[in-house]
């Protein structure tokens, strides 16, 4: 997960968005939405939870569109294509209203809870919060490359990325 900051100041009551790339995930959508909500209302009364959909094969973009009909602070985004997680999160990003990010699947291996956990960092004054997963359920391949991204990050950006 990462929670970045787009503007320096960190206001009384924040804005926070959510954004959370989405594919063949319809039977996880509503309880994801319902976890993520219930942290954001510790925090603030402003807040967005953004679902970008990367053209799954399953029904996902039919349960988006019912959530935000349902819940007036979920938005959804429909990829044209299967373009892949990273191009998913950037589409959310730009449409994100926030003055804080969060970024992370939806599939909640990333736990809601430690959004408040990432924004009491960021009122220490931090603009950016990585995290990283120590129990992952993926393949050892996705395991291998997400060990690769981490290694490669310590190195390019000169800052050690710690558990």
């Amino acid at each position: 997960m990462i929670l970045k900051n787009k503007n320096l100041r960190l206001k009384k009551d924040v804005f926070i968005s959510v954004v959370s790339p989405v594919y063949q995930a319809e039977k996880i959508i509503q309880e994801f939405i319902q976890q993520v909500k219930k942290e954001l209302v510790k925090i603030t009364t402003h807040y967005e939870i953004i679902l970008v959909e990367d053209c799954g094969p399953d029904n996902s973009w039919e349960v988006i569109k019912n959530q935000c009909s349902i819940h007036p602070f979920v938005k959804g985004i429909r990829l044209s294509r299967n373009f892949g997680q990273h191009y998913a999160i950037s589409a959310g990003i730009k449409k994100a209203k926030g003055d804080n990010i969060v970024l992370m699947d939806c599939d909640l291996q990333d736990n809601p809870k430690d959004i408040i956990k990432l924004f009491n960092e960021r009122k220490k004054g931090f603009e950016i919060i990585f995290t990283k997963r120590l129990n992952r359920k993926h393949s050892i391949m996705k395991s291998f490359n997400s060990f690769l991204y981490n290694k490669l990050f310590t190195i390019f950006s000169e800052k050690k990325v710690q558990c």
